[in-house]
């Protein structure tokens, strides 16, 4: 389905589920709704508070061996940015060096962020270069990789990410550019779902006009 098509059929939708008047989204309106809806869809679909939850739905939404790019060095950890898209960690390594050992790869593994110095005490489970392994954790945004004799050249993070926001030609967006057309990346069914939620939402602030224009004063249409 297209950006233009799931907006034609929201309209549609919108106007059914309240006959009493009729409802003008504009696009930037409509992109502003479907990206935010979009993103509720995909929480709710991988915390699988859905009762139609299929983990299937999001399989296309992982991202495999994302280099994080350049660090910064932290003293006991390097530090990573997360990616803007980042949704949940699913796995990572780390490629190390130390004197003329060069792209050591080490299993990066997860640890709670409370737990992190009784793990950097135990010599079975602290940072290791000859073992290949060192563990991480995620806190503000960002990735910590542990080293101790051995520096973190790079990290690759494969994790769940949440869909490509939408856009339709035809209005200025807030930043002051053009807008183009980027049709959702999830299949029929999901966008059709996402619909149904963004109905219902403009259904809920139509309710309400002051939060109506509260929102539609989000958009530089």
């Amino acid at each position: 389905m297209t950006s233009i098509e799931a907006y034609k059929k929201f309209e549609l939708k919108v106007n059914n589920i309240n006959t009493a008047s009729n409802i003008d989204i504009s696009i930037g309106e409509f992109v502003l709704i479907y990206n935010e809806q979009q993103n509720k869809w995909t929480l709710d679909r991988y915390r699988g508070r859905s009762k139609d939850f299929d983990i299937n739905d999001i399989q296309l939404l992982i991202s495999t061996d994302k280099n994080l790019g350049t660090g910064t060095d932290a003293g006991r950890f390097e530090r990573f940015s997360i990616p803007s898209d980042y949704l949940d960690y699913i796995s990572a390594y780390a490629k190390a060096k130390k004197g003329g050992c060069t792209d050591r790869v080490l299993y990066a593994y997860k640890v709670k962020l409370n737990e992190i110095d009784l793990h950097l005490k135990d010599e079975n489970q602290k940072p290791s270069f000859e073992y290949h392994e060192t563990p991480l954790t995620i806190s503000e945004n960002s990735i910590q990789v542990y080293k101790t004799d051995f520096a973190i050249d790079s990290v690759f993070l494969t994790y769940y990410r949440f869909p490509k926001p939408i856009d339709i030609a035809g209005y200025t967006r807030l930043d002051g550019t053009a807008s183009t057309n980027v049709d959702p990346e999830l299949d029929d069914i999901s966008v059709d779902y996402i619909i149904d939620w963004c109905a219902l939402e403009v259904q809920r602030l139509a309710e309400n006009p002051q939060g109506f224009q509260l929102s539609a004063n989000r958009l530089i249409n």
